[in-house]
């Protein structure tokens, strides 16, 4: 691929729609301001290729007045008219010039143009290594006259950090430019993990005998003035449990949830843990990982839908009975919480969290920060955002600009905010990638790069203390269903969890463990599995076929295993695929399994695999054909979207 290293453009996406009144198609474009600089004009032009790679033509564009920022992207809703090259497939950007708002600018060079790589990482590679890097597309690589980041850009030779994610040049070649590479960066950080581990074991020790010593001669006062105030005591804190668990029990009979969960909360009574799950706003396995698609109260459905005229996600309303939809607002967002009044989300656009009445008619805000997890027990919101670490103070957006470039440590943590008062408390120091409540305790993934066996599995309560450790290998996903734990063990030997030498040591089974007994199986090894869901009968995954995987690995085979949805049946342990494709995510309500295939958009299928339709808003919207297990068979070609319509959008000069 050829690529001019000092080009301060690049096109980072192309999406083909029609305009609804002229039927005409055109080109929506998504360019990316590399520069320092803010952007007043561009001239490029289009060239076009049909589906064998004939070039169909060119179409020259010019944007005018743009004031583009550095380091975002811009124009997304210039359109490019496509009139006489209909049937184009593949697009190609290139930049003729660039004009800055400080009156300098950018001519194509011959002496900066490369011959790029521009292949991919296998798709085990890939898994891997978005472990570390979410945006990682190869293993990064130095050549004679440039290098390529983990990301996928090629920079100048001499760049420091990569000109589109910031990486410094030096980390990323250190740690991400093999296998090799890798496991020796996973070995170093389990060996600093366990260095400090120790030297804190010593200095608690330490600071232990230091206070034993100190207190040795207070105790025998401290202690009967202690058994004084406890004789007084006792009595009063008796009688008030008393009343709380009276009151709670009381509540729980009346089917008032929400206070019986606020007294046994006071009170730590065993009972919490049954009355959680019907304060809920959603299923914790639907709310893991930044996900929450679909939720329901007693009379409707919430889900996301996508609307094929915008392509955007909009929150849709379906009553349970009459099946009669509404659309409550096009603020795209995910991680659906739905209350007795409200629905909270995570508006896709900021991240920030918002809720709206179940009429529509009303969406305010509810925190003006970043969330990728939520979860509302009751009037309790549960949030992960991130911190910085910022000992100087500095301004949020300066924080999040050295974050890019590596130079500043990022924390997930995680947060409780009383709904009433809108007070948010730091419940966690750790660093969590994914969390799950399940009835009085919170299971979490830990994402400290530093700590490798941070991605074993733990629990602590609801306000952060009592932290235990329930699963000692790392694991990629879980969810707990009645008495079983259900994990996704990363890698095949469980004693060298670290252990990163080929593809096949990449495991992903299922395991189950009892939490009443201990007792631990093995759920079969023909799926490599990365996430799981599931309902009262069936335990639903996304998997590769194992052994299609490593023939594809070993070369034995040239096709490439893709990610397909599969249920398992609790009870005789049948495992059937229910959709193919490129399946990303899922959720489960009950009956009804929404997914994201990333050819499709949102879909819906029945949990035995039939109905499957996508997921339109428009009135343009049709079913999808499927096979005869439910599977989708409608995909898009080339590098066109899969669309019928799309609104008129503004035009490019």
């Amino acid at each position: 691929m050829q690529i001019d290293l000092s080009c301060p453009v690049e096109n980072q996406g192309t999406i083909v729609k029609t305009n609804s009144e002229t039927n005409e198609p055109y080109l929506l474009l998504k360019l990316f301001n590399l520069s320092e600089k803010e952007i007043a004009a561009l001239t490029f032009h289009v060239l076009a290729y049909d589906a064998n790679g004939g070039e169909l033509g060119t179409v020259p564009v010019t944007l005018d007045g743009l004031n583009a920022q550095p380091k975002t992207f811009f124009a997304e809703s210039k359109a490019v008219s496509l009139v006489g090259i209909e049937d184009a497939k593949h697009f190609v950007v290139v930049v003729d010039s660039v004009t800055f708002s400080d009156d300098t600018s950018y001519e194509p060079s011959e002496n900066h143009t490369v011959d790029a790589d521009d292949s991919e990482a296998s798709i085990d590679d890939a898994m891997l290594l978005r472990q570390f890097v979410p945006e990682a597309v190869c293993f990064s690589s130095e050549h004679g006259n440039y290098w390529r980041c983990v990301c996928g850009r090629a920079n100048f030779v001499d760049a420091e950090n990569c000109v589109r994610c910031g990486r410094a040049k030096s980390d990323v070649l250190a740690k991400f430019s093999s296998r090799d590479a890798l496991r020796e960066t996973i070995v170093k950080a389990q060996e600093e993990a366990e260095k400090q581990r120790l030297e804190e074991e010593e200095r608690l020790k330490a600071e232990k005998e230091l206070k034993k010593a100190k207190l040795k001669k207070s105790l025998l006062i401290a202690l009967i003035v202690l058994i004084a105030a406890a004789i007084v005591a006792c009595a009063g804190f008796f009688i008030y449990r008393a009343v709380l668990n009276s009151s709670a029990d009381k509540a729980l009979q009346s089917g008032d949830y929400l206070k019986a969960y606020e007294n046994y909360e006071k009170t730590g009574n065993v009972k919490l843990a049954e009355v959680t799950e019907h304060i809920q706003g959603n299923t914790p396995a639907n709310l893991m990982f930044q996900s929450g698609l679909i939720a329901s109260d007693e009379e409707n459905v919430y889900y996301l839908a996508l609307d094929n005229t915008s392509y955007n996600f909009h929150l849709i309303k379906e009553n349970k009975i009459s099946k009669e939809k509404t659309t409550l607002t096009d603020a795209a967002g995910g991680s659906l919480n739905v209350t007795k009044d409200w629905i909270y989300f995570v508006d896709v656009e900021n991240g920030y969290v918002k809720r709206i009445s179940k009429d529509g008619q009303t969406i305010e805000p509810v925190l003006d920060t970043g969330a990728s997890f939520l979860s509302v027990l009751g009037n309790t919101m549960y949030y992960i955002k991130v911190d910085y670490d910022n000992p100087d103070k500095l301004p949020e957006e300066q924080c999040q600009t050295l974050a890019a470039q590596g130079q500043m440590k990022t924390f997930r943590h995680l947060y409780k905010m009383d709904l009433d008062s809108k007070k948010s408390k730091l419940i966690s120091e750790e660093s969590i990638s994914a969390c799950s409540i399940y009835g009085d305790r919170i299971y979490y993934l830990t994402d400290n790069e530093d700590e490798w066996q941070a991605y074993n599995l733990y629990s602590m309560d609801l306000n952060g203390k009592d932290k235990q450790v329930v699963i000692d290998v790392p694991v990629a996903s879980f969810l707990i269903n009645g008495d079983d734990l259900y994990y996704v063990r990363m890698y095949n030997d469980a004693s060298k969890g670290n252990k990163i030498s080929s593809g096949a040591d990449l495991d992903y089974t299922i395991v189950r463990k009892n939490l009443k007994d201990g007792g631990v199986s093995e759920l079969g090894q023909q799926y490599m599995v990365t996430y799981m869901n599931a309902n009262s009968d069936k335990l639903f995954f996304i998997g590769l076929n194992r052994e299609d995987y490593l023939n594809s690995l070993s070369g034995e085979s040239e096709a490439q295993a893709a990610p397909a949805l599969y249920a398992m049946d609790f009870a005789t342990g049948d495992i059937k695929q229910l959709v193919s494709g490129e399946v990303q995510i899922f959720n489960v309500l009950d009956d009804d399994v929404i997914i994201y295939i990333a050819t499709q958009g949102m879909c819906r299928v029945k949990a035995d695999g039939t109905g499957f339709e996508q997921l339109l808003t428009s009135d343009a919207a049709t079913q999808a054909p499927q096979d005869g297990d439910g599977q989708n068979t409608d995909t898009p070609e080339g590098d066109q979207a899969d669309v019928s319509q799309a609104p008129d959008a503004e035009p490019a000069e």
